[in-house]
């Protein structure tokens, strides 16, 4: 074979390689969607972001109200995929930056708050989180309300602080900041075989319960649950049992550390 038709060979292959690198070339962007408040929200971004053929996939991230995407430049950019989400005139995104001040609230119902020491002991720990803007507790309610920056922490990691402290919080939902009504809470002790993360999931899948959290340690179970659904707290026990979760209701609390 001549050298001219080797190096025709060569240069092809070369734009080939050099054609399928282009085509499998994928960016990433990162946006911030500070309306982007709720599942609604994620939903309806999501199905935007599914219309731009060149996108490849993406993650929402409802707590920061984030939206990591990767996409073709070859088909789509930067620009194409922020405007087509700034057309909503709702859903305005700008570029992600890891310094930005993300607030957020939530409140949590702690049932084992029993007394002062509880409540010091909670004010204690959070108040030392990196990203903990603010707090307050209402003891009489079992409730603590804490201001985050999603940037610097989760809601995860301070339930999880709460939990290790030897708390079973759950969530007090809220919208606009505002406590929805019709929601109740319950808290049970559970025998050992039950204090597990299958438990949380089982839970869960019931339809009018909002949030599970199980402290293992301390073999405890805390539920977020809509009247509409348990008329009584029985009722709700009921549930509990019927997915084999063999809880009871714990005696009248009587504080050691008054």
């Amino acid at each position: 074979m001549s050298t001219k038709k080797l190096l025709l060979i060569f240069t092809a292959a070369l734009a080939l390689t050099s054609f399928m690198n282009a085509a499998e070339a994928t960016d990433s962007l990162t946006m911030s969607i500070q309306a982007m408040h709720c599942g609604k929200c994620a939903h309806k971004v999501s199905n935007i972001l599914r219309a731009n053929e060149g996108i490849e996939n993406f993650n929402i991230d409802e707590e920061r109200r984030t939206v990591s995407v990767a996409y073709n430049p070859q088909k789509t950019c930067k620009d194409s995929i922020m405007s087509q989400l700034a057309a909503t005139k709702r859903y305005i995104p700008k570029v992600y930056s890891a310094d930005e001040v993300m607030p957020r609230t939530i409140k949590q119902r702690i049932a084992d708050m029993h007394c002062r020491k509880c409540e010091q002991r909670i004010t204690t720990r959070l108040t030392a989180m990196n990203g903990i803007d603010s707090l307050a507790t209402d003891l009489a309610k079992h409730d603590v309300l804490i201001r985050y920056d999603a940037n610097k922490t989760r809601k995860d990691s301070i339930r999880q602080s709460l939990i290790d402290l030897g708390f079973t919080p759950v969530d007090v939902l809220l919208h606009h900041n505002e406590t929805v009504k019709g929601i109740s809470y319950a808290y049970f002790n559970i025998p050992e075989s039950a204090a597990n993360d299958n438990t949380v999931e089982e839970l869960m899948a019931i339809d009018g319960i909002a949030d599970v959290c199980v402290n293992a340690k301390k073999k405890t179970l805390a539920i977020t649950y809509a009247d509409k659904y348990f008329a009584t707290p029985d009722a709700l026990l009921k549930q509990v049992r019927e997915t084999g979760v063999e809880a009871t209701v714990p005696p009248a609390h009587e504080c050691k550390e008054n």
